[in-house]
């Protein structure tokens, strides 16, 4: 299990999985991971989907119709308890996905929801990590976590196009990636090494032209990094680091740097640290939910802090009434959606009190809120048109 006090050693062990750099050399028809959804993807409409982490469906990508307000299944891509699910993207405008799955060889999983389709490109690589598609293109990044490399992807052809190489700056990359709304930068996560002086990981946040694939600034981070985001404008980059209750704001047109911290609040306890983030599809605002790290057992809390990334400050804390751990704002900005214990709350982007909730098909008195010793899931908000 990747777990958030092993998260750098997951991708140093990918180092020495790693078996070569070769191009894809075999395509499967079929894989063994089914589609269980009880009706099919209309050609129109709302949906959310929710990859588990951890837990008893921790290989599991929950389904929901939000327009009828219900859950309609799952994605399974493996069943297989031992491998785990490390990158999961979804095509913003139609129902097509692409998983990856911690194994060697490195393999590419494609589905499609309205055909019940699946297939899979084999990769001679070594595990692969996070994944994201192009918004405009059919196109998706994946990282190569021991090269280290990112491999740019055509799901159409099915051939890698370009493979932008890190290795002037990093031993090895983390698996995580990011990419900008109008998809001109990837932000990429490295690790050189250690620090023997400060007995730290060095750590840095890098960003990749897409166009150029030149690396045009990093930024030296902390001893845990997790989950880049980018705001809508593409000129702030948050990074969480983990256990030190702050998060890294890079600031791309001014080139500087600004620890967020959580504010000094009734509601906030010195213990407590971040766990999930979203960024407002519209606004410089980060939305995080929050866990206590005195008592990582209980799992996230009914908490959310918003942060005004212009004035680098926390704006404001709230109260939900349920326990809320993975986020995702609506695409239109006016919903922030929150993974809960029973399956998936609608809040109100400017009150955060809840619009309305859909319970999991999941039997809800089995599913786990994530362990905060885990790395968060995935929640995904697409609107079909």
């Amino acid at each position: 299990m990747v777990t958030r006090n092993n998260a750098l050693v997951f991708s140093l062990v990918a180092l020495e999985l790693s078996i070569g750099s070769c191009a894809m050399n075999e395509e499967k028809k079929s894989v063994t991971g089914p589609l269980r959804l009880t009706e099919p993807l209309r050609s129109l409409g709302a949906y959310a989907y929710r990859r588990f982490d951890d837990g008893p469906f921790r290989n599991l990508i929950e389904v929901f119709d939000l327009s009828s307000r219900k859950s309609i299944g799952t994605v399974v891509p493996s069943e297989r308890q031992e491998q785990r699910v490390l990158g999961f993207a979804i095509t913003p405008a139609e129902p097509r996905g692409i998983i990856t799955i911690h194994q060697v060889p490195g393999t590419l999983y494609l589905f499609d929801l309205q055909q019940n389709h699946w297939g899979s490109v084999v990769l001679q690589r070594a595990p692969l990590g996070y994944a994201i598609i192009h918004s405009d293109l059919p196109k998706a990044w994946l990282i190569d976590t021991a090269t280290p490399t990112i491999l740019e992807v055509d799901l159409h052809s099915k051939e890698i196009l370009t493979q932008p190489n890190f290795s002037s700056l990093f031993n090895v990359l983390l698996p995580y990636l990011a990419i900008s709304k109008n998809n001109q930068h990837l932000a990429v996560l490295g690790n050189s090494g250690l620090d023997p002086q400060h007995e730290s990981n060095t750590n840095s946040l890098a960003i990749l032209h897409i166009p150029t694939y030149k690396i045009i600034s990093t930024h030296r981070l902390g001893n845990y990094p997790v989950s880049p985001v980018f705001s809508y404008s593409g000129r702030y980059v948050c990074t969480h680091l983990m256990f030190e209750r702050t998060i890294s704001l890079v600031d791309r047109a001014n080139q500087t740097d600004t620890v967020l911290t959580l504010p000094t609040h009734s509601a906030i306890a010195p213990t407590y640290d971040f766990f999930s983030m979203a960024m407002h599809p519209f606004q410089n605002v980060l939305v995080t939910s929050l866990y206590d790290l005195s008592n990582p057992q209980k799992g996230p809390l009914d908490l959310l802090v918003l942060f005004d990334l212009d004035q680098r400050r926390a704006k404001s804390v709230a109260r939900v009434r349920t326990t809320v751990s993975e986020l995702c704002f609506d695409p239109d900005g006016s919903i922030l959606y929150a993974a809960t214990p029973n399956g998936l709350a609608a809040l109100s982007a400017v009150t955060f009190e809840i619009n309305y909730m859909i319970e999991s098909c999941l039997q809800p008195q089995n599913v786990q809120l994530p362990n905060p010793l885990t790395l968060p899931g995935d929640l995904i908000v697409q609107h079909l048109r």
